[in-house]
């Protein structure tokens, strides 16, 4: 005797569905477990990488004191390589401190994400991914931003976090 069951997919995201809507208008919260999820997933922590809810607090409220949220944004994780060199990750943007400038890019305005591969030659770092610390952002406007981070799984997993938002997966 043949046992018929019914089986129920999910439905394809609607207008309702949080991560059907374009990056900007997302909930913080929805977008928050998504990206964190994808980080964990293709990467991970490191030494100087954590999700921002491991940080120790007073690193917690120095970062939030530089980096300016606006209201609702919430913090994902921060790579602190030394404390004028740093980047943190939010639901809305990429911050991300050296020690002349702190640069601000909007994650709706990212559109690609690659290993910045002239800034890993000079590093010596060459086929070796477990060694690549340094990524080249593209926005819509045009700007170009070379992003230091820790290499390994941190790098790997803000490469797939980051080219996730850019829509390149």
């Amino acid at each position: 005797m043949l046992v018929r069951r019914l089986v129920h997919w999910p439905a394809a995201p609607t207008d309702t569905h949080p991560m059907a809507r374009p990056l900007e208008e997302r909930n913080d919260r929805a977008l928050r477990s998504v990206l964190l999820a994808l980080f964990r997933r293709r990467g991970g922590s490191g030494r100087s990488t954590r999700e921002f809810d491991e940080l120790e607090p007073e690193l917690q409220a120095a970062l939030l004191a530089r980096a300016a949220l606006r209201d609702g944004e919430l913090p994902l994780w921060a790579c602190v390589l030394a404390p004028e060199r740093w980047t943190l990750l939010t639901t809305r943007q990429l911050v991300s401190r050296t020690e002349d400038q702190l640069d601000r890019v909007s994650l709706a305005e990212i559109v690609a994400v690659q290993p910045d591969f002239p800034a890993i030659a000079e590093d010596g770092a060459g086929g070796s991914k477990k060694r690549w610390r340094w990524l080249h952002i593209e926005t819509a406007g045009g700007r170009s931003l070379r992003l230091e981070v820790e290499a390994g799984l941190p790098f790997v997993g803000l490469w797939n976090t980051l080219g996730y938002v850019a829509g390149q997966e």
